[in-house]
């Protein structure tokens, strides 16, 4: 499967968030974790930007998870992935591309929450005076 038809087919997960989505997703349209409002296309051939941005009191409808960043609008914190990283989040996004079960995308979601640098704190903001 080519980067084009993987990124096709995450997008058209998006339709099916109630019945695959990780509990950390559900109600918000996402099969696969990912900032923005729409699906934008990743190449995977390269390594991988990912955001995270760790909730703070009051802060009710913002992510707490590991996603995919390919317009990081808000200027969460981000970081780049290894290759190894990448090729590992790649197979994993096509094993749930060819077999969509909740299964396959927790283990995604789960992947990728584990990637995150331990510097990487999600506190960096865009009004953040530091």
């Amino acid at each position: 499967m080519n980067d084009d038809e993987l990124n096709q087919k995450i997008r058209d997960l998006d339709d099916r968030d109630d019945e695959l989505a990780p509990a950390e997703l559900a109600g918000i349209g996402k099969v696969v974790a990912y900032y923005g409002w729409y699906w934008r296309t990743v190449d995977f051939s390269s390594p991988i930007t990912f955001a995270y941005c760790a909730r703070q009191p009051g802060e009710g409808d913002t992510p707490n998870w590991v996603g995919f960043c390919e317009n990081n609008k808000w200027n969460y914190e981000t970081f780049t992935t290894t290759m190894e990283e990448t090729k590992r989040v790649r197979e994993l996004c096509v094993a749930l591309a060819l077999d969509p079960t909740p299964a396959a995308a927790r283990r995604l979601f789960d992947y990728m929450q584990g990637v995150r640098p331990k510097d990487v704190t999600g506190l960096q903001r865009w009004d953040d005076p530091t």
